[in-house]
């Protein structure tokens, strides 16, 4: 494997494992659920890795975004979208399905 490749891939297990614990922190009540996903989106950022659908969290507060327990789901069937409301910070997420 090239340095470069190994160096990506190191990167995105990196992230993903943050997000695991990100989620497992905010779970169990944990203020460190946020310094997780910002670490997370740091590394993100550094080696331009597109993000991952699976782990949603608020844009305004870094808390990662779980149905019925750190957001409220919506569905706008008339314009087809999604709406996610954190409940830390009552910021909403529009995701088009």
């Amino acid at each position: 494997m090239a340095p470069k490749a190994f160096i990506i891939e190191t990167a995105k297990r990196r992230i993903e494992t943050l997000m695991r614990l990100s989620v497992d922190a905010a779970l169990h009540g944990s203020k460190y659920s946020s310094r997780y996903v910002e670490l997370a989106e740091q590394i993100r950022k550094h080696y331009r890795i597109k993000k991952d659908k699976r782990f949603l969290f608020c844009k305004a507060c870094l808390m990662p975004l779980l149905p019925g327990k750190t957001c409220t789901v919506k569905i706008a069937s008339s314009k087809s979208f999604i709406i996610y409301k954190c409940s830390k910070c009552g910021h909403e997420l529009k995701l088009h399905y």
